[in-house]
């Protein structure tokens, strides 16, 4: 188990991947078993073709790395 996973805050992990589409959602968790009893893999339950989860899955990440940066609203 790597040290990003075993550190990770679960609240934070949800409160991240709400910010993505439903189907940006569901591959990530699907990718990396968030939320899943079985282990992580490639989550071909979405009926996409191999090339079309990459991009999806990229773009999720670039999502993800946009909010971070932005300013915090206090």
């Amino acid at each position: 188990m790597s040290a990003a996973h075993t550190t990770a805050n679960p609240d934070a992990v949800e409160a991240a991947l709400r910010q993505l589409t439903p189907r940006a959602e569901r591959l990530l968790r699907a990718r990396f078993g968030i939320g899943a009893a079985d282990a992580p893999g490639h989550p071909l339950v979405l009926g996409l073709p191999a090339r079309r989860l990459r991009r999806l899955e990229a773009s999720a990440f670039r999502t993800l790395r946009l909010k971070a940066l932005e300013p915090s609203p206090d």
